[in-house]
């Protein structure tokens, strides 16, 4: 689930709701990305995002493509 960043946001919501429902939920977050809007980034960051979601984490770090986003057509 992408999206789960803050404990305000949508993505945090449906995360909780799911969780809830014993689904096994992978959460994506991009702190950085919050902090440059108005509603800022979650003060308790991304482990108070977790631990209120009553999860554990596991850091996969961030991922940057070394190839085009697809490849090139063949004609």
């Amino acid at each position: 689930m992408t999206g789960v960043s803050r404990r305000a946001g949508i993505g945090f919501a449906v995360a909780r709701e799911l969780l809830a429902t014993g689904t096994k939920v992978v959460a994506q977050s991009w702190t950085p990305h919050d902090a440059e809007h108005p509603w800022g980034s979650d003060p308790a960051g991304m482990d108070g995002v977790l631990s209120a979601l009553g999860a554990s984490a596991t850091t996969c770090g961030t991922w940057r493509p070394t190839s085009p986003a697809r490849p090139p057509l063949r004609g």
